[in-house]
């Protein structure tokens, strides 16, 4: 099987406004070294009645369209405004962001992002083996999120 329409991670980058998605999103996190899949899934709900001759189950969609937790993680840095207060205000106050996350490549259809909250952030451990400090947070997607898994395919 051939490759050749693989996609390198390199540069993808992490934006961030403390306003929501209708903010300016030209502020890249620095130090992120690995953002989390972007997944979404619905509900089923069985809906098999004393009919079925066949065996098997029959299901519905249900519920709303439901965004999975993006993980992020990266170096702590410092002198990072964002991973020193932005990131943890914003969780502690539940404070609506924004996000945009650009895959590697410059066409628009490599661009996800939407309004979001921060539900978990906390610092690595810091071990002598290590030598870095390491970060985690993890957004959760608010509302319809436009860009990459949003469309249709």
């Amino acid at each position: 099987m051939s490759l050749t329409n693989a996609r390198d991670q390199f540069p993808s980058i992490l934006y961030w406004s403390s306003v929501g998605s209708s903010g300016t999103l030209t502020t890249a996190i620095a130090g992120i070294t690995a953002i989390g899949g972007v997944k979404k899934s619905r509900t089923v709900t069985d809906i098999t009645d004393m009919n079925s001759t066949d065996s098997y189950e029959d299901v519905m969609l249900s519920g709303p369209v439901r965004m999975a937790a993006l993980t992020m993680s990266g170096n702590y840095l410092s002198t990072s405004s964002h991973l020193n207060s932005l990131l943890p205000e914003a969780m502690e106050n539940g404070t609506r962001c924004g996000f945009k996350i650009v895959m590697a490549g410059t066409s628009s259809n490599n661009i996800f992002y939407g309004d979001c909250v921060v539900t978990s952030y906390g610092l690595g451990d810091m071990s002598v083996d290590g030598g870095k400090i390491g970060f985690t947070f993890d957004l959760r997607i608010k509302g319809k999120p436009s860009g990459l898994v949003s469309s249709t395919t």
